[in-house]
C-alpha cells in the first residue's frame, strides 16, 4: 500500500509586514536585502494593494512595481492579502488573514511598523 505524502511550502526565516506595497521597502528594504545576502529566506506581506490612491495609475502598476522591487531585494515570496485600503482595521478577518500566512510560512522573525512609516505613510 502506497502512502500519500503532501508537500509543504518551504518555510521563511523572516516575514516583513506592511500596510501597502512599498511600505516595507522604504522602512527596511536594506535590511531585507542584507538578510537575503546572508542566506535567510525572506518574505513580504502587503495587507492591501494601496488603492485607491490619488493620481495613481492603478493597482496593476503598483503591484507590478512591488513585485519588481521584491525581485531586486532577492525576496523569495511576496504575498498580497487584498484587505481593503483606507478601511484597514484591527478586525477578525484581518487577524485571520495574517495569522494564516504566519502559520503557512512559520517565520522565525516578523518585522512590522508603527502607525506612521517615515516617507511611506505620512
Amino acid at each position: 500500500m502506497q502512502q500519500t505524502t503532501y508537500d509543504l511550502p518551504a518555510s521563511l526565516d523572516v516575514i516583513a509586514v506592511g500596510a501597502h506595497p512599498d511600505d516595507v521597502e522604504i522602512a527596511c528594504g536594506g535590511t531585507l536585502a542584507k538578510l537575503v545576502a546572508q542566506g535567510y529566506r525572506v518574505g513580504i506581506v502587503d495587507l492591501t494593494d494601496g488603492e485607491p490612491t490619488p493620481n495613481s495609475p492603478g493597482p496593476e502598476v503598483r503591484l507590478a512595481e512591488a513585485q519588481a522591487a521584491a525581485e531586486v531585494l532577492g525576496v523569495q515570496e511576496r504575498i498580497q492579502l487584498e484587505l481593503p485600503n483606507r478601511r484597514l482595521f484591527d478586525c477578525f478577518e484581518a487577524r485571520v488573514a495574517l495569522a494564516s500566512e504566519f502559520r503557512r510560512w512559520r517565520p522565525q522573525l516578523v518585522l512590522g511598523f508603527g502607525a506612521k512609516t517615515p516617507m511611506a505613510s505620512p
